[in-house]
């Protein structure tokens, strides 16, 4: 099935299956994705409004400038989706929670103004990304290429950089010391 140009508001679509089918250019607003499935389908210019995507099986799905607005994304793990040709998703004052970001390249991925809460991103391509005013409390970023990554009054983010590529990535004081604890050094006043 594909729907194109279309817009699904106040949906429970939880627990549902959309296993191969095709969105294209489609708004959900209100629309609860809980235990949902979305294996081998494709998301194309797809925005998701407070919506609740917690849960939901995305084996093999492609998703293409997929925007997550005042979401909830819990315990996805984005590394199952089928990145053969694209992948690019953001998010934008949105919760997301146990999420997984492995092995994907996200050059300009944006997670602005959103909590991303104990996620994990495992050699992952975030070249140009932005956490711009982001919550990365319990976030781990392991063998990541952050070159150019705006980390603008971002907070509670702690990494190592022997083990991530950081050149020209932006940090706001006080919180860049996080980036020292990772090291295992005293920082005096």
């Amino acid at each position: 099935m594909n729907n194109e140009n279309a817009t699904f508001t106040l949906k429970d679509f939880s627990t549902q299956s959309f296993a191969n089918q095709s969105f294209t250019d489609c708004t959900f607003e209100k629309c609860d994705f809980t235990d949902a499935s979305f294996e081998g389908a494709g998301l194309w210019n797809c925005t998701f409004k407070e919506c609740n995507f917690s849960l939901v099986n995305i084996k093999k799905c492609r998703m293409e400038n997929v925007q997550f607005i005042d979401s909830k994304v819990i315990g996805i793990n984005f590394s199952q989706c089928n990145t053969t040709l694209f992948f690019s998703i953001n998010a934008k004052k949105s919760f997301l929670q146990y999420c997984i970001f492995t092995d994907l390249k996200m050059k300009k991925a944006s997670f602005v103004e959103s909590r991303v809460i104990e996620c994990q991103f495992g050699n992952t391509n975030l070249e140009r990304a932005s956490f711009a005013q982001a919550d990365l409390a319990g976030t781990t970023f392991h063998k990541c290429f952050l070159k150019n990554a705006n980390f603008k009054n971002a907070i509670n983010y702690r990494f190592n950089p022997c083990e991530n590529t950081i050149q020209k990535a932006t940090f706001s004081f006080p919180e860049c010391i996080g980036i020292l604890k990772s090291m295992d050094v005293t920082i005096l006043d």
